[in-house]
C-alpha cells in the first residue's frame, strides 16, 4: 500500500516519497510544485476562515507586497474582503449586496460560486430573508 500525493492526486508507492515527503503528503516528481501549491491553498483557506484576525491581515498584506503577481492579487482581493466582511458569516450575502463590483471579482477569480440566489438580492428587502440553502440540512419540528 502506497501514500497518497496531495499535489497530483495520486497514490504512489513508499519508494516515491521521502521522509519528509510521506510526512506533507507530496511525493518525489512533485517536491518542486509543492511550495508553489503550499502558498495558493494558504490564501485560498483565509476566505474559508469562521474569522480572518488581524495576524491573517497582516500575512495576507505581506504576500499582497511578494513578487509574484498573480500570486499577489488574489492576496490583494482576499485582503479588501477580509477588510470588509471578516467573520465568515453572510460574507457572501453582505458582499453581494453591498460590495457587488468586489463580489463579481470573488466570482471571476474562482474563490466564489455565483450563488442562486444573487438574481434576487437587488430586488430584495433588507430585511427579508434569503430562501433556505437546499444543500443545509433541513430540521422538522416535533
Amino acid at each position: 500500500m502506497g501514500h497518497y500525493c496531495r499535489i497530483c492526486g495520486r497514490v504512489r508507492a513508499n519508494e516515491a516519497f521521502s521522509a519528509s515527503g510521506r510526512r506533507r503528503h507530496v511525493c518525489a516528481r512533485c517536491k518542486h510544485l509543492a511550495a508553489k501549491f503550499d502558498a495558493d491553498e494558504e490564501i485560498d483557506n483565509f476566505l474559508r476562515q469562521s474569522h480572518i484576525s488581524a495576524k491573517n491581515i497582516a500575512r495576507l498584506r505581506q504576500i499582497a507586497e511578494s513578487g509574484n503577481r498573480t500570486r499577489a492579487e488574489r492576496a490583494a482581493l482576499i485582503l479588501e474582503v477580509a477588510l470588509i466582511a471578516p467573520y465568515k458569516r453572510h460574507r457572501m450575502k453582505r458582499l453581494a449586496r453591498g460590495y457587488s463590483d468586489l463580489f463579481a471579482k470573488l466570482v471571476q477569480s474562482g474563490l466564489a460560486d455565483k450563488p442562486y440566489w444573487l438574481d434576487r438580492v437587488e430586488t430584495m428587502d433588507v430585511d427579508e430573508e434569503l430562501p433556505p440553502n437546499d444543500f443545509a440540512p433541513h430540521s422538522t419540528p416535533l
